[in-house]
Formats: C-alpha cells, sequence, structure tokens
C-alpha cells in the first residue's frame, strides 16, 4: 500500500493539470478562430508568432577588414600612390608573367612545386618558369590549385586597380 500511495499523488496531480491546459489549449483556440468561426492553420498561428518585432541589435563596432584597408589606402595620398604604382608596375606584370610561363613549364615544374616547400625554395633544383621558384609557385597555386586558366584575370584586375589608384578615380 505504501507503494501505491506516490502513484495515487502523480496520477491526482496529472488529473489536477490536465483540465487546466486542456482549457488553456481550447481558449487558444477560441482566440485563433475567426469571426466566421473557422480556425486559423497552424502555418498562419506561427506566422503570426513570428510577426513579433524583434530588437535591433546595436552595432558592436565590427568593420569588414577589406573595406577598412581600402578606405585607408584611398584617404591617404603617400599610400594611394604607392599602392597604385605596385599593382601596376608590380603585381599584375609578375602574375602575367608567371602564369604565362607556367602554360608551357608546367611539366617540368609540377613535381618540384608539389613536394615539400622547404624542398623546392632551398634545395638546389631549378625551374624552368622565367620568374623562377617563387614565380612557379604562384602560378602552380593560382592555375593548378584555385582559379585554372581564369587566373589571367588577375593581372588585368590590378591593372585596373592600379589605374585606378594612380588616377584618384573612386
Amino acid at each position: 500500500m505504501a507503494e501505491k500511495e506516490p502513484e495515487k499523488k502523480t496520477n491526482r496531480l496529472r488529473n489536477e493539470l490536465k483540465p487546466s491546459a486542456k482549457k488553456d489549449a481550447d481558449k487558444k483556440d477560441a482566440d485563433s478562430a475567426d469571426e466566421s468561426g473557422v480556425k486559423d492553420s497552424p502555418e498562419k498561428e506561427k506566422k503570426a508568432r513570428e510577426k513579433k518585432p524583434q530588437k535591433e541589435r546595436p552595432k558592436t563596432g565590427s568593420v569588414n577588414p577589406v573595406r577598412a584597408l581600402y578606405t585607408r589606402i584611398t584617404s591617404n595620398e603617400k599610400l594611394r600612390r604607392i599602392s597604385g604604382f605596385f599593382f601596376l608596375l608590380i603585381a599584375a606584370p609578375y602574375l602575367a608573367v608567371a602564369f604565362t610561363s607556367y602554360l608551357f613549364t608546367w611539366q617540368a615544374d609540377q613535381d618540384k612545386v608539389m613536394g615539400p616547400f622547404s624542398e623546392l625554395m632551398f634545395g638546389k633544383e631549378d625551374v624552368s618558369n622565367i620568374l623562377g621558384k617563387f614565380g612557379a609557385l604562384i602560378s602552380h597555386i593560382f592555375i593548378h590549385g584555385w582559379f585554372g586558366v581564369t587566373s589571367f584575370f588577375f593581372p588585368f584586375i590590378f591593372f585596373l586597380a592600379g589605374l585606378r589608384l594612380l588616377a584618384g578615380i573612386k
């Protein structure tokens, strides 16, 4: 008998809770019914709950680092000119020559470039790329690893970016 008393208490508590839960559910259903007496679909009820206005998040001060760098470069006249010359006279021609050389020498250089980095840079083996080991590595990463032949757009983009920075075009 002593073992059944806790069961009776839990059953009694469940029964007491059931009618109130049922009343709450009936009340919600009655609230969701429109004037014609037809209940809203569960989808409409869900949308109604989702339409509550949400609080706007305060800005945490996170800034896009690329945008911040671009703003810094364009706002400083000296830095803008140096960056323009770099893109126009160094980056664009270097990548163009490295990529063009890669098209003709990739078979000879591939085993060296795919090996360990330390052996490529500090080893005694020569590469066939016109711009040497670094040119072979950069062109292999861009063409073989990432973008394929479309990598030839990067020198063009760098050339245009250099012109834009030198001319001060926004």
